[in-house]
């Protein structure tokens, strides 16, 4: 079934990952995906949304995958 909460999550990622290349500055890409992380934490532990709850993994990957990316680049900081 189609759950467009699943496919914003999708496009949230993938613009994220866009903004490290647009953005040449580490540090603010860093902030960024810890910011991502700690905001799939709080999917994954909250009791309000069970919609939250689905995408927390997703997100969490996405986030951990781009700081990981991110804290290998050789870009300025």
């Amino acid at each position: 079934s189609f759950n467009p909460l699943r496919y914003g999550f999708y496009i949230f990622g993938i613009a994220a990952l866009a903004l490290v290349f647009v953005s040449r500055k580490r540090a603010l890409n860093e902030r960024i995906f810890m910011g991502i992380i700690i905001f799939a934490l709080f999917s994954l532990c909250q009791p309000f949304t069970l919609a939250l709850y689905r995408c927390g993994f997703q997100t969490l990957l996405v986030g951990t995958l781009a700081f990981i990316i991110i804290s290998h680049m050789k870009i300025p900081a």
